[in-house]
């Protein structure tokens, strides 16, 4: 007599097919003018509604009959880029180091772009005079994006996160903001992991679950004996970029080692 048996199998779970992409023509968000042109853009959608996006860019506009020439200009998306129109960016802030009416600093470099959970976004870049070197500064805006347009905060605009004039020049400024969850269980081990700074009250101009702000950039020191070196710092805010901690060198060498650090990255990941 032949007996037939079935052996049951382990519950797995498949690999979703994804649909193949469709890449259709090329999409021009901006255009230089001028005789200019645009470069270094970043792009940033919002994490509780991808439908909407940020793009901010240099912009070189030689004929701008201004000191300043160089701009933060930004674009941004309801329709998940089918369709882009441009926001408006603050003028650069005022040389200190120019004579008669303090025009505007010449130039802007390195923007950098981060939406927070709570539906604003952050731009910071660096502006600077035309020898990088004299004088500049890192600004922060900040803008609200939960309408259909971005709205700028209007005590919130042209932050200044670090200033120089004659020496220690700034560059490469990094923004990103902590879009994690408060509470989140591993579906494999079941460890729970909490993020403590979404769990702060609300007050002092802090909302209630708004994840932590954090700004890095790269300084160029000029010791005592005139060599140079760079370093990064970072400085972070706990209420949506109205105050910061004071900046702390991240890079474990010392000024003077001939070792020089610029060009930060930063990302927030899910953790206890």
């Amino acid at each position: 007599m032949i007996h037939a048996a079935t052996e049951s199998l382990e519950s797995r779970v498949l690999l979703a097919t994804l649909p193949v992409t469709d890449i259709g023509a090329r999409l021009d968000i901006a255009e230089a003018t001028g005789g200019g042109s645009v470069a270094s853009p970043v792009i940033a959608y919002n994490p509780n509604d991808p439908r909407k996006l940020v793009s901010v860019f240099q912009s070189y506009e030689p004929d701008s009959g201004s000191n300043q020439q160089i701009f933060i200009r930004g674009v941004y998306s309801v329709d998940a880029g089918s369709s882009w129109a441009a926001f408006d960016l603050p003028e650069n802030l005022r040389d200190p180091t120019m004579p008669d009416d303090f025009p505007p600093f010449y130039g802007v470099s390195a923007p950098s772009l981060s939406f927070d959970n709570l539906g604003n976004f952050y731009v910071v870049y660096s502006e600077f005079n035309a020898t990088l070197a004299r004088a500049g500064a890192i600004v922060l805006h900040k803008f609200d994006f939960t309408g259909a347009q971005p709205v700028m905060d209007s005590k919130l605009n042209d932050v200044v996160l670090y200033r120089w004039a004659g020496q220690d020049p700034a560059s490469f400024p990094c923004v990103v903001a902590d879009t994690t969850v408060a509470s989140f269980t591993d579906p494999d081990t079941k460890a729970v992991q909490t993020n403590a700074l979404l769990n702060l009250p609300a007050g002092e101009g802090r909302v209630a679950g708004q994840g932590a702000v954090y700004v890095s950039y790269s300084v160029r020191h000029t010791l005592a004996d005139g060599s140079q070196n760079s370093a990064i710092w970072v400085m972070a805010s706990q209420d949506g970029a109205r105050t910061f901690s004071t900046p702390v060198k991240v890079n474990d060498s010392k000024y003077g080692d001939a070792i020089d650090h610029t060009a930060p990255q930063m990302v927030v990941s899910q953790g206890s």
